[in-house]
Order: structure tokens, then C-alpha cells, then sequence
């Protein structure tokens, strides 16, 4: 098994510690989970925190670009960063936590060198054969 860069290592222990933020939110903010869509939506959320924690702990190299587009995606829209402010300051400073968290990871994973390529020049036609 090939050695896994340790900046794949520190990323997954922070995306857990960012798994485990989500955890302590649901259980905070658990009175706002009546319908079973309201608790599936954060459960899925969390599962797939998982797969992401176990993709990124193996050193799979194309999840970082798959993280980046989902954090993009949640973080673009102005209703979201409305809806953050708007459920209280707890949620909004976990919230802004949350996103420090996934911008560290991000850095992270973004930082990580490409190997270089071998060399795969063809023969050296400039000598006579």
C-alpha cells in the first residue's frame, strides 16, 4: 500500500472534528426535527461526512475537488448566509465555525505537491545511430 501524504492525514482528522460539530448542532437544534425529512436530511448529511472522512483518509486524490465544488455550492447562495443569521447567533457561530473548518481542510488538501511525472521522452534523435 502506497504512503499517504500526512496533509491527507491532518484533513481527515479535521473533517472529522468538523462531523463532530455537525453531530453537536443536530443535538442543540433538535426541537426543529418534527418531520422525518427534517431528520433524514442532516443524517445523510452526516453520513456522507464519512465517506468523505474515509475517501480523504486513504489518500484518494479527485475528492478534493468533489469537496470544493459541494462547499462552493452550499456556501454561494445569499439565502443560505440569510437563513445561517436569521436561526439565532448559536447557529450562526457554529455556522461561521463550520465553514472555517471546511476552508482549513480545503487548504489542506489543496496544498498537498504533484508528484511529478516520469520522465517519458522518446529516443534522443539528435545522435546518429
Amino acid at each position: 500500500m502506497q504512503a499517504v501524504h500526512p496533509n491527507y492525514i491532518k484533513a481527515s482528522n479535521i473533517f472529522l472534528l468538523q462531523s463532530i460539530i455537525a453531530l453537536v448542532t443536530l443535538f442543540l437544534y433538535y426541537n426543529d426535527l418534527h418531520t422525518r425529512h427534517k431528520i433524514f436530511v442532516p443524517i445523510f448529511i452526516i453520513a456522507s461526512f464519512g465517506v468523505l472522512f474515509y475517501l480523504i483518509r486513504i489518500g484518494i486524490n479527485w475528492v478534493k475537488y468533489f469537496f470544493m465544488v459541494g462547499f462552493a455550492l452550499t456556501n454561494s447562495k445569499p439565502a443560505n448566509w440569510v437563513a445561517m443569521f436569521s436561526h439565532g447567533p448559536g447557529r450562526a457561530i457554529l455556522s461561521i465555525f463550520f465553514i472555517g473548518i471546511s476552508l482549513w481542510v480545503l487548504w489542506l488538501l489543496f496544498t498537498i505537491p504533484i508528484k511529478e511525472a516520469p520522465n517519458k521522452k522518446g529516443p534522443d534523435l539528435s545522435e546518429p545511430l
